[in-house]
């Protein structure tokens, strides 16, 4: 018979280690998506649905992604590449209203 540790320090250690590898997964397998497919614009809710992801685990993955420059969230509330840019997502939005 296996025993648990109960001891509150002792559980929360090992649930936030084992959530740091969880979150570790999840940034590798996001990030190969996005290299194999570099022209992948996903809102959160979308990243959430397409890696069954809960939303706090991918607001994190996504945050964690964006803090790393790997990816960057555009106006349109979509997250995509940092490398990677269409022509409407990178203009400023003064030349936007130039164009318009």
């Amino acid at each position: 018979m296996t025993s648990i540790a109960f001891d509150r320090g002792c559980l929360d250690e090992s649930v936030s280690i084992v959530r740091a590898g969880a979150l570790e997964d999840s940034v590798q397998r996001i990030r190969a998506e996005y290299l194999d497919l570099p022209g992948l614009s996903l809102t959160a809710r979308q990243a959430q649905r397409l890696w069954n992801l809960d939303s706090d685990t991918c607001q994190r993955v996504l945050d964690m992604m964006i803090r790393d420059n790997f990816l960057r969230r555009t106006p349109q509330a979509q997250y995509v590449r940092g490398d990677w840019c269409r022509s409407v997502d990178c203009l400023r939005p003064t030349d936007r209203t130039a164009r318009e």
